[in-house]
């Protein structure tokens, strides 16, 4: 049976897209900003930087300026120039709310310039009846960089319960920013545009669940036939607008209009037979000039947690307000190292492993974010968003939802580790051994980083004390690397293929491939890289910028300096720095142009050339699946990337004390979970990063290895002489305490983890060959048995009877 709404489809998308447009035509709606091209005679006193404009807010006190410029300026005679040059936001607010009323279509226009800016952003913040903000930031239009006058334009649907809007010009971080000409105008009604929809509805359903959709807003709600629950979505940014619709068998499909672009959209909905899932697509063609925020949200209450595959995994209390917003690329070690995300409910002891739930496979993830979110005083919400590839909208986007009775996060692991079965992503160490028997040396083995000992005499002395495996990382000559060897550990060296820096400056680093190997901006500009700090004898700092070198070119670099050293160095392993922590990039260089999936395909040939031509064990930086076939060991993947120590990636060995989102999100129990473990324990060896290892903080070294433990990881150890003259024996009884488990566990999967106290002091991981580990985190004794307690900072690893 088939509900069809289509009739003046096109005349409505038609219309629509006159309206937006017409103003190109000499047609322009009157401005309702006042003072949008700042001519009028600036006061810059009081509350004040232009009539009609506040002055400048700044999160940190004099932090900028705000000052009216007459000698740039776009049109007329004067802009506004805001000069910042501390690390949080500023903004400059419109000093009148503007009336607006929900369904309203508005257009924000602007031009602007920028010289070195972090972020700027044109937006409208919306206002309830009370004058009470709802969202800081709708139809915002971002620019960064250096670039001269760009004319930026976005429009939007004023959503439900706003009554007013304010134009602001914001932005965070050093850089100075130019605005001027800015517009808002009307646009006529949503409400025309959805004529043939209003008040109906369109249903489709399976076994298991039923899901209707709301034409008017673009929500769906999904009600699962198991437990008559209901999953709601909310219109979080009425950016996307239905303009037909159809319900067909087992499938929905929509027509959509992006107001942002203009730009007319296809989504279809798919059941999939005889699951708790939808299959969701969505298409488009044409220009792309931001983030698209299309299908909408499921709204979450205060019992709900967000689950995020974060490195090893992070789990929010949606009721919490303190949980700060963020944005996390699905195409970076530093975003979401597996493409999903989750929402789950509490269950009886009021954690997210055992109740219903849903979560989002983004298959499209290489230009795709996920974004954690609240409006003002309601509970976290996720949702996927799409980037632009190329400036374009390219290819389909497609993500597949599926709904769980009962399970919580470990559910939706498993789930997700089927999925990266059925894409090939599961390649299990047992597999990697068969190709290269090294692999066997790498379970087990803590990881161990010095620089100032002799390297031979060391690892005798690591052997002596029971350290029988060890993954020896800081290189060495032949000789050495040799003497090692014999010992069965596994030697490996940094290596890197992305940085380099213009010819002496400095001059002992990478300059091969400047410039015409480098990354280019859409503007032509090459991509700015690490910058390197040197310090100086005489106490003073230099900083040196790189570039970054495209990944088209490094495997040809690779081919031509590793096998000549291979010949003499006789290593077993080789750690690849920054390849799959650093984002796929998109290169606009017109000698090797990529896309950032392009990017993604070189930077996993690299990988594989070292796994497979030189038969080298591999591993890189933090950590993303789709390097699982290629590399045995993720550096970095233990430690949740936003809440490392300060300056980890630089100061790697000085002692930094803990922050205290350090000691509640990095080692408290509270909120990690290891989903990567529970989908591919048994494919890579998870570490610690380099500048994060266990005794970085030696207040929190025992925390750090009853995760260690309780995920069945190796540490990872980084010290100088003194260190390891002072604390031998407790590097000993960390090895002890963790190795022998994680060599026996090795190519095991976790099949469960668990929260066994309220309070996630006491947590418990179940292994494929039946093994039980709990650990205790707490500060008082957990009862295991009538008679047997777990003391404070303790564990016990249960293993099977076997006959």
């Amino acid at each position: 049976m088939k509900r069809i709404v289509s009739a003046g489809l096109a005349w409505a998308v038609a219309a629509v897209l006159f309206m937006l447009t017409s103003a190109r035509a000499g047609e322009a709606p009157p401005n309702l900003l006042e003072n949008g091209d700042f001519e009028a005679v600036a006061t810059q006193s009081g509350d004040q930087t232009a009539p009609g404009w506040h002055k400048l807010w700044l999160r940190d006190a004099g932090a900028g300026s705000a000052t009216i410029d007459s000698a740039v300026h776009h049109g007329g005679k004067q802009s506004l120039r805001v000069e910042h040059h501390g690390q949080r936001d500023w903004a400059v607010d419109a000093a009148k709310n503007i009336p607006a009323t929900p369904g309203q279509i508005l257009q924000l226009r602007g031009w602007l310039k920028s010289e070195n800016a972090t972020r700027v952003e044109l937006c409208l913040t919306t206002l309830d009846a009370k004058g009470k903000e709802i969202n800081w930031a709708l139809a915002a239009v971002e620019s960064k960089g250096t670039h001269d006058w760009q004319e930026m334009a976005r429009s939007c649907v004023v959503p439900d319960g706003c009554a007013a809007v304010r134009v602001r010009f914001i932005g965070n971080g050093p850089g100075t920013a130019w605005a001027d000409d800015i517009s808002l105008t009307r646009h006529g009604d949503l409400a025309n545009i959805q004529a043939g929809l209003k008040a109906k509805s369109f249903s489709v359903e399976n076994r298991f669940i039923a899901v209707r959709l709301d034409p008017m807003s673009g929500t769906l709600a999904v009600t699962d036939k198991r437990n008559n629950k209901t999953w709601e979505q909310k219109q979080i940014e009425p950016g996307v607008v239905v303009t037909g619709a159809e319900a067909a068998d087992a499938s929905l499909h929509l027509s959509l209009l992006s107001l942002a672009d203009n730009m007319p959209l296809k989504a279809d909905l798919t059941l999939v037979p005889d699951h708790a899932e939808i299959e969701f697509t969505l298409a488009g063609q044409g220009p792309m000039t931001q983030r698209l925020a299309y299908p909408q949200p499921f709204v979450t209450d205060d019992k709900a947690w967000i689950v995020l595959p974060m490195n090893e995994g992070i789990m929010y209390p949606a009721g919490d307000q303190s949980i700060k917003p963020n944005s996390l690329v699905c195409y970076s070690g530093h975003g979401l190292c597996m493409p999903w995300y989750g929402v789950t409910e509490a269950d009886e002891d009021g954690a997210g492993h055992g109740g219903a739930g849903m979560m989002a496979i983004i298959q499209t993830p290489d230009d795709a974010d996920v974004e954690t979110t609240r409006q003002t005083g309601t509970p976290l919400f996720v949702r996927p968003r799409w980037e632009p590839t190329r400036g374009q909208f390219g290819y389909v986007r497609k993500l597949t939802w599926t709904f769980f009775d009962a399970g919580g996060y470990p559910a939706q692991a498993k789930r997700y580790r089927k999925y990266a079965q059925f894409t090939g992503l599961l390649k299990t160490l047992e597999q990697k051994e068969k190709q290269n028997p090294n692999v066997d040396l790498l379970i087990g083995a803590a990881n161990v980083w010095n620089w100032d000992m002799d390297k031979v005499a060391l690892c005798k002395e690591m052997k002596a004390i029971g350290m029988e495996h060890v993954l020896w990382s800081n290189d060495g000559k032949p000789a050495e690397l040799a003497a090692i060897n014999a010992l069965g550990y596994l030697t490996s060296r940094y290596d890197i293929f992305q940085d380099v820096w213009p010819p002496g400056k400095p001059a002992w680093a990478t300059h091969t491939g400047w410039p015409q190997d480098l990354v280019l901006l859409p503007d032509a500009s090459p991509m700015k890289g690490w910058v390197h700090v040197q310090h100086n004898k005489d106490g003073t700092k230099t900083a040196y910028d790189g570039g970054v070198i495209c990944s088209s070119r490094q495997i040809d670099e690779a081919k031509r300096r590793v096998p000549p050293e291979l010949k003499t160095h006789p290593f077993g392993c080789r750690f690849i720095d920054t390849t799959t922590a650093s984002p796929w990039r998109e290169c606009y260089n017109p000698d090797h142009p990529l896309t950032r999936s392009d990017d993604r395909k070189y930077k996993m040939a690299l990988l594989e050339y070292f796994a497979k031509d030189c038969k080298l064990v591999v591993g890189s930086e933090t950590g993303i699946d789709p390097a699982v076939p290629y590399v045995s060991y993720f550096e970095g993947m233990m430690s949740l990337g936003p809440y490392r120590l300060p300056d980890a990636g630089r100061d790697v060995q000085a002692y930094k004390p803990p922050t205290p989102e350090f000691l509640k999100f990095q080692v408290g129990e509270y909120y990690r979970i290891p989903l990567w473990e529970m989908v591919y324990h048994d494919c890579v060896v998870a570490d610690w990063y380099w500048g994060d290892y266990n005794n970085k903080a030696p207040e929190v070294w025992d925390r750090r290895d009853l995760f260690n433990i309780l995920y069945s990881t190796p540490p990872v150890f980084m010290f100088d002489k003194k260190t390891w003259n002072r604390e031998r024996d407790r590097f000993a009884q960390s090895y002890r305490n963790i190795c022998p488990l994680v060599r026996r566990l090795g190519h095991a999967q976790m099949m469960s983890h668990e929260f066994l106290t309220p309070d996630h002091a006491v947590q418990q991981t179940v292994w494929s060959d039946e093994t039980h580990i709990i650990v205790n985190f707490g500060a008082t004794a957990y009862t295991l048995s009538p008679g047997h307690e777990l003391g404070p900072m303790e564990f016990t690893v249960e293993r099977p009877c076997t006959p």
